[in-house]
């Protein structure tokens, strides 16, 4: 995602104007920039940012195979593509040969979506929450 490169990129720029020392040589700096860089980002950027964003593409990658499965659920011969886990509650629902399978298809995915959706929403609340704290930190909390 731009908007967490380039993020990354103000913090760290903040942290070596805020707590560099004088540097001397080129050698001195770059050792510097390094070391504030790697315990800045162990700090600010732990685990639970990449997970949200990893999060965030997963339900997306769902997004679209609901979608796909949905305007193709009418095809003649068409296979959806399934989740293991929605595999089995469809399959409990109506199995693949049962003449109704596309109409309980398009019910199971229009649900599926609607759930999907929802998780999205929390998954984008939650990083634009942890987002507007890693901005409270680097104004120091004015706005």
């Amino acid at each position: 995602m731009k908007f967490s490169i380039v993020f990354k990129l103000v913090i760290l720029l903040f942290t070596f104007l805020t707590l560099s020392e004088p540097v001397y040589s080129q050698a001195q700096f770059d050792s510097s920039k390094e070391a504030y860089k790697e315990m800045f980002e162990s700090m600010v950027f732990d685990s639970s940012a990449k997970t949200l964003e990893g999060a965030i593409m997963d339900v997306g990658r769902r997004h679209a195979i609901y979608s796909y499965n949905l305007v193709n659920a009418s095809t003649p011969g068409f296979t959806p593509y399934l989740f293991p886990d929605d595999s089995r509650e469809l399959a409990n629902m109506a199995p693949t040969d049962m003449k109704y399978f596309s109409k309980v298809l398009v019910e199971h995915m229009t649900t599926k979506m609607a759930e999907n959706s929802k998780r999205q929403s929390a998954y984008y609340a939650l990083y634009r929450k942890k987002m507007d704290n890693y901005r409270m930190v680097v104004t120091f909390g004015k706005k």
